[in-house]
């Protein structure tokens, strides 16, 4: 199964359904299943970050509780496109804490995330970079 890595609390958010795009510098023309993992990076400035997203974000765990190294979620990546398209903007409209979850900056992408489904027992998993072959203990 196709896989992407996220440093958290990224990755958690979403899991609990904050975060539908992913923004990216790079696109992508694949479609279709995709597992979202955290990775196991884990810092004193993603912990300072964790706490100003969880006072917007309320129902994100608690940084000590997040699921560093295990792969958190399955979806659908839906599209790629730029993030000045038309789809990104209404996104946010819709959702404006998406912006604060993403960088938007001329030039990059955002990688459209739906049906996404909470794994109900997170399991470990060996991140990469980029897009890449995961395998399902099960």
């Amino acid at each position: 199964m196709q896989a992407l890595s996220l440093w958290e609390p990224w990755a958690t958010c979403i899991r609990v359904g904050y975060k539908t795009v992913e923004t990216r510098s790079w696109g992508t023309n694949y479609r279709g299943n995709l597992l979202i993992c955290a990775a196991k990076r884990n810092t004193i400035d993603l912990r300072r970050i964790s706490s100003q997203i969880r006072s917007y974000c309320p129902d994100l765990p608690d940084y000590d509780n997040l699921w560093f190294g295990q792969a958190v979620a399955f979806c659908q990546l839906s599209d790629c496109v730029s993030t000045t398209h038309p789809k990104i903007k209404q996104i946010i409209r819709q959702n404006p804490i998406e912006e604060m979850l993403g960088d938007y900056s001329s030039g990059r992408f955002g990688w459209i995330l739906s049906e996404i489904q909470p794994i109900r027992q997170p399991f470990p998993v060996k991140g990469q970079q980029g897009l890449y072959q995961a395998y399902l203990p099960f």
